[in-house]
C-alpha cells in the first residue's frame, strides 16, 4: 500500500532497528538524566509533583480543622479540663491583635485572684498556669485549663467562668483560639 503518508512510516528491517522505533530508544537519555553525576538516582518530576500535592492536602486538611490539627500536637502531654463560660452582653469588637490582647488583659487578674487558696493548683514547666478561650463567629464557645491533675472545684470553676465573661471577646470570621497564661508566663 503506497499513499502520501507512507514514506514517513518506519522500516521493520530487523529486532535492533525494530526496538528502537517501538520507543526503547526514546527513553534512554530520559533514564540517564535521572542519575546524578555520582552515581546516584535523582527523583522524577512526577515523584515531586506527587509530593508537593500531598504536602498541599494535608496542609488544607489541617487549615480546615484547627482545632483538631491542635489537639494532635498537644496530645496528652498538656491535659486539658473544660471549664464553663459565661457570654458577656457588650458588643464584641473587631477581631484584632490589639482587641485580643486588651480582652486577655482584663481577664488575666480576675482569673488570677479565682485561683487563689485552690491547694491542688498544677503549674506548666514554666511555672504558669494556661487557659484557653475558644471563639467562634456567635461568641466564646468554651474555655479550658492546661495542665491540672484534678477537676476543677465548683467555686473556682464558677468564679474564673465569671471571669472569662466578664469581658466582650472579639468575634472572628472562623472558630480560633485565644490561650493566654493567667499566672506566669510572658
Amino acid at each position: 500500500m503506497t499513499d502520501k503518508y507512507s514514506d514517513h512510516l518506519p522500516s521493520f528491517k530487523d529486532s535492533e532497528e525494530e526496538g528502537e522505533v517501538r520507543g526503547y530508544r526514546r527513553f534512554t537519555d530520559w533514564v540517564d538524566e535521572g542519575y546524578a553525576k555520582a552515581g546516584r538516582k535523582e527523583s522524577r518530576p512526577f515523584v515531586r509533583m506527587a509530593a508537593l500535592l500531598i504536602m498541599i492536602f494535608f496542609l488544607g486538611y489541617g487549615s480546615s480543622r484547627p482545632q483538631a490539627l491542635k489537639k494532635a500536637i498537644v496530645g496528652e502531654k498538656h491535659p486539658r479540663i473544660a471549664l464553663p463560660i459565661r457570654v458577656s452582653v457588650e458588643a464584641p469588637g473587631e477581631w484584632n491583635e490589639a482587641n485580643v490582647r486588651s480582652a486577655i488583659a482584663t481577664v488575666q487578674p480576675k482569673a488570677a485572684a479565682c485561683l487563689q487558696g485552690w491547694s491542688d493548683l498544677s503549674t506548666n514547666d514554666d511555672g504558669a498556669v494556661v487557659a484557653e478561650v475558644v471563639l467562634n463567629p456567635t461568641g466564646p464557645e468554651e474555655a479550658a485549663l492546661y495542665d491540672q491533675s484534678v477537676a476543677v472545684p465548683q467555686g473556682v470553676g464558677d468564679c474564673l467562668a465569671e471571669s472569662l465573661g466578664s469581658v466582650s471577646w472579639p468575634l472572628p470570621q472562623t472558630q480560633q483560639s485565644v490561650i493566654f497564661p493567667i499566672v506566669g508566663g510572658p
